[in-house]
């Protein structure tokens, strides 16, 4: 057992302000780091535009859902393929400037110009429609990995105290789900207006732009390089992670949740389209879905306080437990809830969605980053890269599935004769595959507060 030297960690003079000796990341810094949430989540949220503008439900369709699809899935597998590689290699660089932040500088134009080209089709060719967005899909998923895994692998190099992660997550969380609330409200007005989803993904491009030059300029120095483990090679610093029995449980939980939510997310607008306003123009369900998911981010932020004091009242695991849960819920609800429903139904229940939702998105991160520190206590070495690229690379699996899914769901499964119960299966689906991952997150044997 090794214990960590806090004082060779806390830092630096360095002129990114000050670090307490209890690993308290002061609040300026914390706000300063999370706009690069912005960054983070935006073009995830907005990826279920694609599908409107390429495999419309009831419009033109410029390549067929399972084509679509099939280029989701490719892409996101490049971005797995490339996170172990990325995350070893950001663990072992020793540049002046840090070893995360090099990633950053140097990707994140790459990444935001490469998203904003997926909403300009290129034909009405299905084919070179598939190519092109095979191609740029793969080329955004690359920068993603290594513009975004380096930049969540400063948070327990940054935060260095257990209850201050779940603080800064929050803080985190606040850049994820206003900006995207707001966002999601100015989407659905432009496209009621007529807007092409071009001047959208331009939009949000200069955004994501922003959200990662602000943390770049901010957060000069990160501390842990004293504990970098300099001569793991990538096959031993990928079998290490893998022997870690903790997080092969969290990870295993993990993507099931993943594949239930992004699934649900992803067939957002046939869904709208289908259960909630159905024989609605195309521009009206897109611009709904809009509205649909801006609330359920409205519910997240205002829940997010209630999810924090949960954590510490009952440990971050069984918060996570219990939340996850309430998610399930609420997608069983929207399975079972009317067509056309009023607000007075549709909106209680997008409530429930939204409180369940800040299991994954504001406690996955600060329970990983607590396995990290128990991996350190027995290693001696900070591997935060790693971990979050094996994370990265096995989470990714689902994700690319949730998309081959909804894109070859909706092409061979979905009967036009019994449009509303085939839709509704997929909010069932969601709810499913979140219950179990709740189920083996009971078996996660994580040690919490190490660090504080």
């Amino acid at each position: 057992m090794v214990a960590t030297n806090t004082s060779e960690a806390v830092g630096s003079g360095d002129g990114s302000g000050p670090l307490s000796s209890s690993g308290i990341l002061p609040m300026s810094l914390k706000i300063l780091y999370s706009f690069g949430q912005m960054g983070v989540n935006l073009p995830t949220y907005f990826f279920v535009y694609l599908w409107a503008i390429y495999a419309p439900h009831g419009g033109t369709q410029l390549m067929s859902a399972s084509l679509l699809g099939l280029a989701y899935g490719v892409g996101v597998i490049i971005q797995a393929l490339a996170n172990p590689f990325i995350g070893n290699l950001s663990d072992k660089l020793k540049w002046k400037m840090g070893r995360r932040r090099p990633f950053i500088l140097t990707g994140f134009i790459p990444l935001a110009v490469s998203f904003m080209l997926l909403f300009r089709p290129i034909s009405h060719n299905q084919i070179a429609n598939f190519v092109y967005v095979a191609v740029d899909f793969a080329i955004f998923n690359f920068f993603y990995a290594f513009v975004v895994l380096p930049y969540l692998a400063m948070i327990p190099e940054i935060s260095l105290n257990s209850n201050d992660r779940v603080k800064l997550l929050s803080v985190s969380s606040y850049f994820n789900v206003i900006p995207t609330i707001l966002l999601l409200f100015v989407t659905g007005i432009l496209l009621n207006k007529g807007y092409p989803f071009f001047d959208i993904g331009a939009l949000v491009t200069v955004i994501i732009i922003i959200s990662f030059a602000v943390p770049l300029v901010s957060i000069r120095k990160e501390r842990f390089q004293s504990r970098s483990p300099q001569s793991f090679n990538l096959q031993t610093a990928l079998f290490s992670t893998l022997r870690n029995r903790t997080f092969l449980i969290f990870i295993a939980g993990y993507v099931f949740i993943i594949f239930g939510m992004y699934s649900f997310v992803n067939a957002i607008t046939y869904y709208t389209g289908i259960v909630i306003l159905p024989g609605s123009t195309e521009a009206a369900y897109s611009s709904y879905s809009s509205f649909i998911l801006a609330i359920i981010f409205v519910f997240l932020a205002v829940f997010s306080v209630v999810t924090i004091k949960l954590s510490k009242r009952l440990t971050k695991k069984k918060a996570m437990i219990i939340l996850s849960s309430v998610l399930a819920l609420g997608m069983v609800l929207l399975g079972v809830m009317p067509s056309n429903p009023p607000l007075v139904v549709l909106i209680p229940i997008l409530a429930i969605v939204g409180m369940g939702a800040t299991a994954p998105i504001i406690l996955t991160y600060a329970i990983l980053s607590d396995i990290i520190d128990e991996d350190e206590l027995k290693t001696g070495f900070r591997r935060e890269g790693m971990y979050f690229g094996i994370q990265g690379l096995i989470e990714r699996v689902p994700y690319a599935l949730s998309g081959a899914f909804v894109g070859l769901y909706y092409t061979t499964v979905y009967l036009p004769s019994n449009s509303q119960v085939t839709m509704r299966y997929i909010a069932f689906i969601a709810a499913l595959s979140t219950v179990i991952m709740a189920v083996i997150f009971t078996r996660v044997p994580v040690k919490e507060k190490l660090k504080g």
